[in-house]
């Protein structure tokens, strides 16, 4: 998984049924995180939706998330470095299989068999991180309550008790 964890300023604002129902769903879980797919507060929320109450929520400092590089392209550079005819090149055998398999926007799984699967998410990080690789699109993965998250809850369930 190519991951970076997002954590965004705190907010003062009073959170909407739906950002509620999110945050007891990811209470719910076993450590207090969860895969974005076993957030949707309700059963129609759409994707887009659930990932946008997620984002609010972390600007707030509810909850923290993992993302991923969902799609990937060549960048100038890569581009460049492809047409260069040299032994030594700046990457390693695996960076370079990588590169040549690039075909216009793609997402890590369309890569196949010309990278090791276990490598992949490590190999692109390293790419992007050297700007051979640019990133088109990034997805939410992994959703945990912050302190903050969890405090809310209990002042809630506080507030229902008394």
């Amino acid at each position: 998984m190519i991951a970076e964890r997002k954590t965004e300023s705190l907010q003062a604002e009073p959170l909407r049924a739906i950002d509620q129902k999110f945050l007891m769903k990811l209470f719910g879980h076993q450590g207090h995180q969860a895969h974005i797919s076993e957030l949707s507060p309700n059963p129609k929320t759409p994707a887009t939706k659930r990932d946008r109450i997620c984002q609010t929520l972390a600007e707030s400092g509810f909850v923290e998330y993992d993302s991923e590089i969902f799609r990937f392209t060549l960048a100038p550079a890569g581009r460049v470095l492809l047409t260069l005819q040299t032994t030594s090149l700046p990457v390693t055998p695996d960076e370079l299989k990588l590169l040549r398999a690039c075909k216009g926007s793609m997402t890590p799984a369309k890569l196949g068999n010309s990278v090791p699967e276990n490598a992949r998410a490590q190999l692109i990080m390293a790419l992007v991180d050297r700007k051979l690789l640019k990133v088109v699109k990034t997805a939410i993965a992994t959703v945990y309550l912050t302190e903050k998250g969890k405090q809310f809850l209990q002042a809630q369930q506080n507030e229902l008790v008394s």
